[in-house]
């Protein structure tokens, strides 16, 4: 059942990446991740976590946090083995 949702998780991430719902995703260690996405507000953001299939099924919570960028840089580089 945990395989099945950490790739339902990743398939659900690839296709908001895709709608370019995401700025940047990636994992925080064996046992977390931070996505940041392009949301119109807190209850958007919301929606996205509560309808991450690793949410429902329990593997994974989430939080919404507002953030609010203040320094830009040109881009970051892809980590080389993702």
């Amino acid at each position: 059942m945990k395989d099945q949702g950490l790739r339902d998780h990743f398939y659900y991430v690839k296709a908001l990446h895709e709608r370019g719902g995401i700025v940047y995703a990636g994992a925080m260690g064996p046992d977390g991740g931070l996505i940041i996405l392009h949301a119109a507000d807190q209850a958007a953001a919301e929606a996205v976590i509560a309808d991450d299939p690793a949410v429902k099924a329990g593997i994974f919570t989430g939080e919404a946090r507002r953030y609010t960028p203040r320094f830009i840089g040109t881009g970051a580089p892809a980590a080389a083995n993702p």
